[in-house]
């Protein structure tokens, strides 16, 4: 289980720092209606309550990781995240199209991910190759997180 843990742990911490599996650059505008703002669903804040890897789920106490995002209306938005006590934060500013999230971190490079949002569960998926049955391959796997606004 640990093993598991510790996967769950450095997946988590390369899809919200900044390093997307699925990165893209986008010219599209910021909405549906191309009119650059960033949508009124997305405002808010947004707390890390499910973890999807290679079909398995788990909450962020099993993994010992809990995320916080609040999106704000001006663009910007703050991640913190805290895994075994220890807390990292995290400023930038983020866009949208109708069904990608693009965070710029400050003083970082921009990176893109899909996502869906439903009511107030927000869920973003990527593919990563690991190695979840320690055979020595790699395989692609999806992981998906999910946020509920509060």
């Amino acid at each position: 289980m640990s093993k598991l843990r510790s996967i769950f742990v450095t997946v988590l911490c390369l899809i919200l720092v900044g390093f997307f599996c699925d990165k893209k650059s986008s010219t599209e505008p910021d909405d549906e209606n191309g009119n650059g703002e960033h949508p009124a669903a997305l405002v808010g804040t947004w707390e890390l309550t499910q973890v999807e890897i290679g079909g398995q789920t788990m909450t962020p106490e099993q993994i010992g990781q809990e995320i916080t995002v609040i999106f704000r209306a001006d663009g910007t938005y703050t991640m913190e995240q805290t895994t075994d006590d220890e807390t990292e934060t995290e400023n930038g500013t983020w866009t949208t199209t109708d069904s990608t999230i693009t965070l710029t971190p400050t003083g970082g490079e921009p990176d893109t991910v899909p996502y869906t949002l439903a009511g107030n569960k927000l869920r973003v998926t990527v593919t990563m190759e690991m190695d979840l049955d320690e055979d020595g391959v790699e395989e692609e796997v999806e992981v998906t997180m999910e946020f509920t606004k509060q």
